[in-house]
């Protein structure tokens, strides 16, 4: 009776022990399917940031396109002057080697908030924008506000020459030089934020303003 009752122990004893490997397997099982999901997960997350971090650090891909019939992708105006210049939203711009220079405005319709793009596609070719010329905006009394965008390396001598209704400008970390007289006699502008970029800011820059 004894030795029928130590066998019957040994017996329960074996199989709360396979039970317990059953459960531990069970437990190992679960866990696995557990990891490869949140490793799924992790993976599609990842693929998902990596696709928008290429899409944000596309520099190729122009800011607007400038169509064979004079439409373009963002809707902005083209009025085309001559082989090598436009007005787009009113805003001049010639093409240079391999890029444009802004160069005028549309002394009879830009006005309010102005926009210079950073890159357009004009007759197949993608040219970056990166000069303000001398005298580009001077004088223009109906422009509230300039977007000068990253790309831009340079800004002409009396390139906003008098925009009295210009109250506000900020220079972008790209731009390197502000010339002489820039935006002097900007009687209004109160707001300037310059980029650690700059190095040489000329004479007169900033001359007559508040």
């Amino acid at each position: 009776m004894i030795l029928f009752w130590n066998f019957k122990k040994i017996n329960l004893f074996l199989q709360d022990i396979n039970f317990t490997f059953l459960k531990r397997e069970m437990m190992m099982n679960s866990l696995r399917k557990n990891s490869m999901a949140l490793l799924l997960v992790f993976a599609a997350n990842y693929l998902i940031a990596c696709d928008h971090e290429d899409e944000s650090s596309d520099t190729t891909k122009p800011a607007v396109t400038i169509n064979d019939d004079g439409t373009t992708t963002n809707g902005a105006e083209y009025s085309a002057i001559d082989d090598m210049t436009f007005y787009l939203d009113h805003i001049k711009y010639e093409v240079k080697d391999d890029y444009l220079e802004v160069t005028g405005f549309d002394k009879e319709r830009l006005s309010g908030n102005a926009e210079i793009f950073s890159s357009i596609h004009f007759k197949g070719q993608n040219y970056p924008v990166t000069k303000i010329k001398e005298l580009a905006f001077s004088h223009c009394q109906a422009m509230t506000s300039i977007i000068i965008p990253s790309g831009i390396k340079s800004i002409g001598e009396y390139a906003f020459l008098g925009c009295n209704t210009l109250t506000e400008v900020i220079i972008p970390p790209s731009v390197e030089t502000i010339y002489g007289w820039a935006f002097a006699s900007c009687r209004n502008l109160k707001s300037v934020t310059l980029s650690e970029g700059l190095t040489t800011i000329q004479r007169g820059a900033f001359i007559g303003c508040i």
